[in-house]
């Protein structure tokens, strides 16, 4: 059996297995240390990813129109060939063009945009939800329209 260690959940602890203990770490640059993960694995709030890629899995930069550069995605994550949306794969989006904007003033409600569509946590469900660029508050579609987006 591989040794484990604890993680804090939202109001519980999960003992989670690692066949890398000495590597296991929150990783970096999550806003609330949702992320975790070894050499082998990623968990998300303490459940497995099973698809992950976890020497390549990060947290996503939101692009913030201007304000705080650099500042780590609410909701999105990557690895070396998928997009993530809290800890589950985004499968249609184009990871060459997928990028995270955030209008500021909106607290964390920020939108995955691709050339495809655009991809934001619905606040009624808390799921992800898909919508048509047309679709999207005016600022962020003519921000991505700009390609001003890294």
């Amino acid at each position: 059996m591989a040794p484990s260690c604890g993680l804090r959940g939202t109001r519980q602890y999960r003992v989670l297995s690692s066949n890398s203990l000495d590597r296991f770490a929150i990783l970096p640059a999550c806003l609330f240390s949702e992320y975790a993960g070894d050499a082998e694995r990623v968990y998300y709030r303490g459940k497995l990813i099973r698809s992950a890629h976890a020497p390549s899995f990060r947290a996503m930069t939101a692009d913030r129109m201007g304000e705080s550069p650099g500042t780590p995605s609410y909701h999105f994550a990557q690895d070396q060939a998928r997009i993530y949306f809290d800890g589950q794969p985004v499968k249609p989006a184009d990871y060459a063009t997928f990028t995270v904007i955030h209008e500021p003033g909106l607290g964390h409600l920020e939108y995955g945009v691709d050339r495809r569509c655009a991809y934001h946590k619905s606040q009624r469900t808390g799921k992800i939800v898909e919508l048509a660029h047309a679709d999207l508050p005016e600022p962020v579609r003519v921000h991505f329209a700009k390609g001003s987006v890294a």
